[in-house]
């Protein structure tokens, strides 16, 4: 599981950068994406620290740094999305009968 999960961050992170996407833009996507996971009630925590991260990267002049953490932040807001959306369709499959 963790492994994929990494697998899945590492590629994450190539498709943007691949993509050609602003490192503003996919700051701005990770943002979205994360104000939908607050109102589904699954946002991370860690997911506002990477955006303020990738921010601060972005202020300094680092912007391989910048898109490296943009990528991740995206991926985590949009990953919280996920699971909200998987627990809301799987929840009964836990519940015994």
């Amino acid at each position: 599981m963790i492994k994929g999960l990494v697998g899945a961050i590492a590629l994450s992170a190539a498709f943007v950068a691949q993509a050609g996407g602003s490192v503003e833009s996919i700051i701005d996507q990770a943002i979205a994406a994360n104000k939908e996971a607050k109102s589904l009630g699954y946002e991370w925590n860690v997911t506002g620290k990477a955006i303020k991260a990738a921010q601060a990267a972005l202020k300094a002049g680092d912007s391989a740094e910048a898109m490296k953490l943009a990528a991740h932040a995206k991926y985590m807001a949009e990953a919280s999305v996920y699971q909200a959306n998987d627990e809301a369709n799987m929840w009964q499959m836990r519940v015994p009968k």
